[in-house]
Order: C-alpha cells, then structure tokens, then sequence
C-alpha cells in the first residue's frame, strides 16, 4: 500500500536511526540506505516525523541538564538581556540561536532537492565519504582546539551552523560536520560534542 511501511521494517529503520544518531556517522544516510534495501521508495511521513521525535527526545534525555539550565537562564535573563549575553549560558544561546539562522536558510533552500536525491544511493554514498572525510578532518584540527568553552564566537557560530544546514544532504553526517567545523574552528572535541547537540535541537525540532 503506497505511504506505509510494514512494522517490521519500521522497527529496523527505527533500530539504525538510534544506534547511529550520536555517531558522527549520519543517521539519515544510513536509514535512506535501510530503506532503499527494503524497497521503499516512498518513506510515510508519519514514519518520517516519528524518527526525528525518537532523536529529539533522545538528545533532550542526554543533555537535559544542560537544556534546563539554558531555559532557566534564558527566562531570567529577558529581564536584562544585555547582561544576560555577557555570561557563559547567555553567549551559549546566542551560539545556538545564531548558528540555526544558516541551518534553517540552507535546510529550506535544499528541501526539496534533497527529498529526491535520498532515493539516489550514489549520492547517498558519495556524501557518506563527506562524513568520513569531516571525521578525519579532526585529527589534524585537534592539536589546536584548544578553548574548552561551547559558547563561540557568533562569525564561527554562523560557519557551524552553515555546516549544519548542508547536512541535510542524505549522508553528510550533522554531528561530523558539526563538531569537524567547530574544531577547525579551535574548540576542544568535549566543547565542540557538546555545542554540536546543543544546535541540533532547534533543527531537529524543525525538521
């Protein structure tokens, strides 16, 4: 039946999404080639929609302390929002609120190309290499990642949340990009894991 997916295949999909979600591996890309090898062509949006609330609330479970800080925060500090972005929480949300302007304009543009190009296993495949290559890219970046603060500056912000929007290609790992760029960039690995999260929230929510 066209739109629907049987059960077992939707728990496999559901399977991969989870075990590959805090991997800088691309959960997408490998639930695109789930799909493709059990013939669907055609993923429910239900199915779509629920995958990304498992992520969510996943993400949200990890970093919830983190989370209920942040909001803590941000609630008192629009009493004197000046004051508030002085401090660390405060240049964290602006990080996070400034690097999903990039990841939204990006994701939006390339919505529907990409809906077509997740049924193309070549260029699944060929952004699957971008994510290994983002991977590798650390071990040269991390002799001089050095600041241990998440919060960055909102010019690096902008790039990270660029490379958050071109992962919405099927394969270009988020997390890879993400954390690759924040290191470049010269944030520690632990600093950059933790902002990569923190910024997938609002995307993740979005999509």
């Amino acid at each position: 039946m066209p739109g629907t997916v049987d059960p077992f295949t939707a728990v496999v999909l559901g399977v991969v999404q989870g075990i590959t979600e805090f991997l800088p591996v691309s959960s997408d890309g490998h639930v695109a080639i789930g799909a493709l090898l059990f013939g669907e062509t055609d993923m429910p949006l239900t199915l779509v929609i629920l995958l990304h609330l498992g992520t969510l609330i996943a993400t949200l479970i990890v970093f919830r302390a983190d989370v209920a800080r942040l909001l803590v925060a941000t609630f008192r500090g629009l009493r004197a929002p000046r004051a508030f972005l002085a401090t660390d929480d405060g240049r964290l949300v602006a990080s996070i609120v400034v690097g999903s302007i990039p990841t939204a304009i990006v994701g939006l543009l390339l919505r529907d190309a990409v809906e077509a190009w997740t049924h193309v296993p070549w260029i699944v495949g060929v952004c699957l290499l971008g994510s290994a290559v983002a991977v590798a890219s650390t071990q040269w970046s991390a002799s001089r990642a050095k600041s241990d603060d998440p919060a960055v500056p909102l010019t690096h912000a902008l790039l990270i949340g660029l490379a958050q929007g071109l992962a919405v290609l099927p394969g270009l790992s988020r997390s890879a990009s993400t954390i690759a760029t924040a290191m470049a960039l010269g944030t520690s690995g632990p600093a950059a894991f933790r902002l990569s999260f923190l910024m997938s929230l609002p995307a993740v929510a979005g999509a």
